[in-house]
């Protein structure tokens, strides 16, 4: 494929998602030429790994063996961390968002927040915590960083290091959703049940309202 062509990725995507047909949504996640195999058992992984490489094979594609990482229980994946208890940040963006200082213009405010949202579905009321930076974006709004700006600085930081983790589902059991709203945000969360904590959480949404 030719370099520079603005459709290159979504082709690219289209043609490994095409490629994978049938694995990718039982043990394949692919993202560009990220490849993603993930299993529950070891001999079940080999399994996975080998139909997974016969696939690239059958259809012409090649690895670099040096970039592959082979039958791990953490890693890192699309800036994630992933392992068996389920999807963390990556522990370097997340130290790049609690070193970041308190923005000083409305264009270190965009910064602050594009990086803050990579991981927006890890934290509880994200869209309600980050309003008072949002606001100050409004086209007609002067830039003015006050106490309410830096409460909002400070709660984002403290959500980025105690609400680390989205658990795995487990298909076996019932999953439960829980929305919420207040006067600025919207939200909802995913989850399910288990025997040793009140509830996991899978996946976690919102959107400002206001």
């Amino acid at each position: 494929m030719l370099f520079g062509i603005s459709t290159a990725p979504s082709i690219f995507q289209r043609a490994m998602d095409v490629m994978l047909a049938g694995l990718t949504g039982s043990f394949v996640n692919v993202y560009l030429d990220d490849i993603l195999v993930a299993s529950f058992l070891f001999e079940e992984h080999l399994t996975h790994i080998r139909k997974t490489l016969d696939r690239l094979r059958t259809s012409g594609y090649k690895l670099s063996f040096a970039k592959c990482s082979w039958a791990q229980i953490s890693l890192l994946y699309l800036s994630h961390i992933v392992d068996t208890t389920g999807i963390r940040p990556n522990p370097k963006k997340v130290e790049a968002i609690l070193s970041m200082s308190a923005a000083t213009d409305k264009k270190q405010t965009k910064q602050l927040l594009g990086l803050a949202s990579f991981y927006r579905r890890f934290i509880r009321g994200f869209s309600q915590i980050v309003f008072p930076l949002t606001s100050l974006l409004r086209k007609h709004t002067p830039f003015v960083w006050e106490e309410p700006q830096r409460r909002a600085f400070e709660a984002l930081k403290e959500a980025m290091i105690s609400e680390p983790v989205l658990y795995h589902p487990n298909f076996d059991k019932e999953f439960v959703v829980k929305p919420d709203a207040s006067n600025d945000a919207i939200g909802a969360m995913l989850g399910q049940t288990c025997r040793a904590c009140t509830r996991r959480r899978l996946w976690l949404a919102g959107d400002s309202v206001a």
